[in-house]
């Protein structure tokens, strides 16, 4: 279900002279429960298996959390 809509969403970027890059792609599976063995999300033919940390646009999202974006801001200060 999920990889028919991310082939829809890149079906769209195409007829809008955009391009989605399956190899930069990254699947942050936020659950109370944790994430479930085996998922993997199929963006336009390409496996992408779910991670604890994700980057956007810069901003490190670790299980919405954010301590990792914060511990990397700080060390880059100093």
């Amino acid at each position: 279900m999920c990889s028919a809509s991310i082939d829809e969403i890149a079906d769209w970027m195409v007829s809008n002279r955009l391009v989605l890059n399956p190899s930069k792609t990254d699947l942050l599976w936020c659950s109370m429960r944790g994430h479930p063995d085996g998922v993997t999300l199929m963006p336009c033919g390409v496996s992408v298996e779910p991670s604890c940390l994700v980057r956007n646009l810069g901003v490190s999202l670790d299980e919405l959390t954010l301590t990792t974006h914060v511990n990397l801001l700080v060390s880059q200060c100093y």
